[in-house]
């Protein structure tokens, strides 16, 4: 899924099509999850591996759903 958002967005890029492609009021939140997520991989200790190992898996998807619901215009397309 990763690779695709970064394909597409690469694409658009290179087409010009980025701004009609990705809605960019989206980013604050995106931004949000992003800086949970690398708090989260940041703070992960061996000690609570299970727990920060969820955490970690939980924070990605919902970076992943913000991209793809939020940001990408045709989302999951």
């Amino acid at each position: 899924v990763i690779k695709r958002i970064c394909i597409e967005a690469e694409s658009s890029i290179k087409d010009q099509s980025f701004l009609s492609k990705f809605r960019m009021s989206g980013l604050p939140q995106l931004s949000n999850k992003l800086e949970k997520f690398l708090g989260l991989l940041k703070n992960a200790s061996d000690d609570n591996i299970v727990t920060d190992r969820t955490q970690v898996i939980n924070s990605l998807q919902d970076v992943v759903e913000v991209i793809t619901q939020d940001i990408m215009a045709e989302g999951h397309g």
